[in-house]
């Protein structure tokens, strides 16, 4: 498994490490969609600074955009923080966020403590 999922009271921090495929990422949003505790989360933290490449196709994205707004009906205030320091990850999340698919709030930051700081944020 590439990713570990650690619970707070009102959130979830996403670490993923080595090489990352669809199929990790596809797994830990449904893990964290499945949860009991989803109702109440209010962040998903997705910590990329230890992986070392990230492989998905479009069509597989496309498949994640849609888990989200599927998860965005029963709970729609989730903020997505995202953490990287690597310029290829910060571009493509950004260019998702540019595109306003998602429909939840997101960020990219350079560090985990700046991430959370906004994610707990009103």
């Amino acid at each position: 498994m590439t990713y570990q999922l650690e619970w707070t009271k009102c959130g979830v921090h996403k670490l993923y490490s080595g090489r990352v495929i669809f199929q990790d990422i596809y797994n830990s949003e449904r893990e964290i969609a499945d949860n009991s505790r989803f109702d109440d989360l209010r962040y998903i933290l997705i910590d990329l600074l230890d992986i070392q490449e990230i492989t998905m196709s479009l069509p597989e994205k496309n498949v994640l955009i849609a888990q989200r707004i599927g998860a965005s009906k029963t709970n729609p205030l989730i903020k997505y923080a995202y953490v990287s320091i690597n310029p290829i990850f910060q571009n493509a999340v950004l260019d998702d966020i540019r595109k306003g698919k998602a429909r939840y709030a997101q960020r990219m930051f350079p560090t985990v403590s700046e991430a959370m700081n906004w994610a707990v944020s009103p």
